[in-house]
């Protein structure tokens, strides 16, 4: 997958949290494989915060909850996040490392 259809998955998986649809399959991405080992794409933390930002009316205003909640289903789909595993990530978040991303 290129960048941009990545970009454009986040943004429909955000649409579908928000709306509790998980039909994957419209989107070409087969259902979380939540498997760490069947990485099927990579994204970036700026990628995901723009796509957070650009939506966070809908994710409600707390970016660092919306957040978490993208990288939960970045784990659950295959998707790494700068090359990490996003519960390393959302570790990572916990612990304040990403805090002056998240403002």
């Amino acid at each position: 997958k290129s960048n941009d259809d990545v970009i454009s998955f986040i943004k429909k998986e955000i649409d579908m949290i928000k709306n509790g649809d998980y039909d994957y399959t419209e989107i070409g991405i087969p259902k979380g494989s939540g498997n760490r080992n069947n990485v099927i794409a990579n994204v970036t933390t700026e990628q995901l915060l723009k796509v957070i930002r650009q939506k966070q009316e809908k994710m409600g205003g707390d970016l660092k909850k919306a957040f978490l909640q993208i990288l939960g289903s970045c784990f659950s789909m295959g998707l790494t996040v700068d090359g990490k595993n996003p519960k390393d990530v959302q570790e990572e978040v916990t612990k304040g490392l990403y805090d002056k991303k998240l403002v």
